[in-house]
C-alpha cells in the first residue's frame, strides 16, 4: 500500500475515508494547520479534504484554497495529489449526465471557487493529479448544509421535510461509505485527470425525502415550489475505466431507510 498523506481527518467524507482504510495503509493524518510540516515529498499519495468554509458563499481569494496550496506544495515532488472537487463547478443540471469534457458553466459561488480551485490545481500539475467532481453525498448528517442535513434537521425538529424544488427533479445521490470506498479505489489506481465520482444514476428528490420520512416513523414531505431545476446524474464511464466495474453496498432506499431510523433512535422514537 502507497504511503498516505490524509489532510483535514475531522471533514464528513474524510471520517468515512479513514473508516474504510486498509489495514495494510501507511496513512499520515494532518490538520489544516498543521499539513505543512510534513515533506510531501515522503508520501505517494497527497488526499485534501480541507476546505475554508468561506468559500461556498463569498468570492474567490487565493489564501483560502487549501487545495491550490497543497498542489503547490506537491508540485516537482513524487507524490500523487487526489483534489475532492464538486459536480457545482459544471453548473446547474440540465437532466443530462455530466461528462468530464462538458465545458464548466457555474452559477452560484461554490461552483466557481471549485472550478478556480481545479485551475490552479492543473496550472500547479497539470495532469499529474486526480481531481475528482463528487456528486450529493449523503449519510447521517443532521445540521450540515447540505440537502440530507437540513431535511434530517427539520425532521427532527419540525416533523417535516421541506422542499422548494419540484419532487419529480431527479439527483445522483452516493452515501458517504460508497464515496470513501470509491476514494480508495482512486487513491490505489492514481489516476490521473478529472473524474466524476457519484452513483450514476438519478433519482426523484421527493423520492429520496419520503424514504427518510419512511424510516423515521412519521412526517410529512410539503413542496413549497413547482420548480424544476438543477436535475443531474453523473457519466462514470471514465472513474469505471481506471478503477474497474463499481458495486454499492445497497441501494439508497435502503440507506435512507437506515437514517430514519437512526433519526428517530436518537429522539427516543
Amino acid at each position: 500500500m502507497s504511503r498516505i498523506l490524509v489532510i483535514s481527518p475531522s471533514s464528513f467524507i474524510c471520517r468515512a475515508f479513514l473508516g474504510q482504510a486498509p489495514a495494510d495503509a501507511a496513512i499520515t493524518v494532518a490538520d489544516r494547520f498543521t499539513w505543512t510540516e510534513f515533506d510531501l515529498g515522503a508520501f505517494d499519495v497527497v488526499i485534501n479534504f480541507a476546505f475554508d468554509p468561506r468559500m461556498r458563499g463569498e468570492i474567490y481569494v487565493p489564501e483560502r484554497d487549501f487545495d491550490g496550496h497543497v498542489a503547490e506544495a506537491c508540485a516537482g515532488r513524487p507524490c500523487h495529489f487526489v483534489m475532492v472537487s464538486s459536480r457545482r463547478a459544471y453548473g446547474p443540471g440540465t437532466g443530462a449526465a455530466y461528462r468530464e469534457d462538458d465545458a464548466l458553466r457555474p452559477a452560484d459561488t461554490y461552483g466557481r471557487n471549485k472550478a478556480e480551485s481545479e485551475a490552479r490545481v492543473r496550472r500547479a500539475l497539470g495532469d499529474a493529479c486526480s481531481i475528482l467532481r463528487v456528486s450529493n453525498v449523503f449519510g447521517f448528517e443532521p445540521g450540515r448544509h447540505t440537502f440530507f442535513g437540513r431535511a434530517l434537521q427539520t425532521l427532527r425538529d419540525e416533523g417535516r421535510i421541506t422542499l422548494d424544488v419540484n419532487p419529480f427533479v431527479d439527483r445522483d445521490f452516493i452515501a458517504v461509505e460508497d464515496c470513501a470506498a470509491l476514494l480508495w479505489r482512486v487513491v490505489a489506481a492514481k489516476p490521473r485527470g478529472v473524474f466524476n465520482l457519484g452513483r450514476g444514476e438519478a433519482l426523484a428528490i421527493g423520492r429520496v425525502a419520503l424514504w427518510l420520512i419512511e424510516g423515521f416513523g412519521r412526517g410529512d414531505l410539503v413542496v413549497i415550489s413547482p420548480e424544476e431545476r438543477d436535475a443531474f446524474a453523473m457519466d462514470l464511464a471514465r472513474l469505471t475505466e481506471v478503477c474497474g466495474p463499481l458495486a454499492w453496498r445497497t441501494g439508497v432506499r435502503d440507506q435512507c431507510l437506515g437514517i430514519g431510523r437512526r433519526l428517530a433512535e436518537e429522539c427516543g422514537s
